[in-house]
């Protein structure tokens, strides 16, 4: 019985002696770059024939305030190659963002139904970027995916600018 509480004291002065130096720290994030070329890999979802396999989302930020989005580009890719440019399938988008954070949206109503409306978000955290996007009919959500995101290999517009 000594042997143990002996055991346990020492572990937990070794506990409270080195906590502080093992704190959890988030690594800063990267300065958002002036343009960003990404591939989001979506959930699969199975209870589709042909389901989006990936979304490629390009982004060009402002110059003087990078917490502006002043374009927006985002293509679904099914599983047998089909794309679907979000442009061409919703009107009058408009681009936003989350000040000082970084956050950017863009909101368009489909130009087959004037009831439904999409909301893309793409953002930038400790973990890297990531895409979601929520569709409404009547203001009353229908679907919502989330998606991670990784650089493009293709493109090498993923350079932090300069400050």
């Amino acid at each position: 019985m000594n042997n143990s509480k002996l055991l346990l004291g020492t572990v937990a002065t070794m506990f409270f002696a080195i906590g502080p130096a093992m704190a959890f720290t988030n690594p800063p994030i990267e300065p958002v770059p002036a343009n960003v070329a990404l591939i989001c890999t979506p959930p699969l979802d199975h209870s589709e024939r042909n389901p989006v396999v990936r979304i490629m989302v390009d982004a060009t930020f402002d110059a003087k305030a990078e917490d502006n989005v002043t374009e927006f580009n985002v293509v679904h890719e099914l599983y047998d190659g089909a794309q679907f440019d979000r442009s061409k399938q919703y009107d009058h988008a408009v681009l936003t963002n989350k000040e000082g954070h970084k956050d950017w949206f863009w909101k368009g109503t489909w130009t087959k139904n004037i009831r439904v409306t999409m909301v893309g978000h793409l953002y930038q955290n400790n973990a890297g970027w990531f895409y979601d996007e929520a569709q409404f009919r009547d203001d009353r959500a229908i679907n919502f995916v989330a998606s991670p995101c990784r650089y493009r290999a293709d493109d090498q517009t993923e350079e932090p600018r300069e400050k």
